[in-house]
């Protein structure tokens, strides 16, 4: 935490949290200095307060362990093609609660259509895409796809969804931090993607995890609609 961002109130209870930066930007002593924080809990507080810091210690440890009872019941599982239509139907609720406002509900109707077709969904799989779902207490709350490129040293993250219920609880990173080591375990050194330019906070949440941006790119897709994206890379 920066002492720019450092306040004197935790923002998940509202309670002094004796954030010493906060009472003197010029301290380099804290009690969260001597407390480990694992990276997993690390994304998930910044996830669930980003514009905040300097939670206090039994918010943090509540957090902790909110965190590791979640993670206990998770399940990180490749999808079979009788496992599609659950993940395509997962896509709709996701695409029509976070997409209005970054591309139209046309856009939305028309490309999930297009994009989570069974048939589509089992092309792309014949071509070497690799399903997986997350799964916390057996529910399917997200899922994520690889797929090779043209370039056999670089992996294509296609898709990575969490449901908005669980959203900020440290889903992501733990979906997207499998697909990196599934690339790793595959020979790749790069991993790429692509995101629509006005998805600012997946932008944010990706640059955060070490992708830079390649590219713009201008795609049409039919229908009258056109894809206008960032290509990007992290190196692994």
């Amino acid at each position: 935490m920066t002492p720019a961002t450092c306040t004197k109130s935790c923002p998940a209870c509202g309670q002094p949290n004796a954030c010493a930066r906060a009472a003197d930007p010029a301290a380099t002593d804290c009690w969260c200095k001597s407390v480990v924080v694992p990276p997993q809990l690390l994304a998930r507080v910044r996830e669930k307060f980003p514009a905040a810091a300097c939670l206090c210690r039994a918010c943090l440890e509540r957090e902790d362990a909110a965190m590791n009872a979640e993670l206990a019941t998770a399940a990180i599982l490749p999808a079979c093609r009788d496992e599609l239509p659950a993940i395509a139907a997962l896509a709709g609720v996701i695409w029509r609660a976070v997409y209005p406002g970054v591309i139209t509900r046309e856009q939305i109707d028309y490309m999930l259509a297009r994009m989570y077709a069974i048939e589509e969904m089992e092309r792309q799989v014949g071509q070497g895409t690799v399903f997986l779902r997350l799964l916390v207490d057996e529910q399917l709350i997200g899922f994520a796809a690889h797929s090779p490129t043209s370039n056999p040293a670089e992996r294509k993250l296609d898709k990575l969804y969490i449901h908005p219920d669980h959203q900020r609880h440290g889903h992501g990173s733990r979906l997207l931090n499998h697909v990196l080591e599934a690339a790793r375990a595959l020979g790749c050194t790069s991993l790429m993607l692509t995101v629509n330019k006005r998805n600012t906070k997946a932008v944010a949440a990706y640059k955060k995890n070490g992708f830079v941006i390649r590219e713009s790119v201008i795609a049409d897709i039919g229908g009258g609609f056109v894809m206008n994206d960032y290509m990007m890379v992290k190196e692994i």
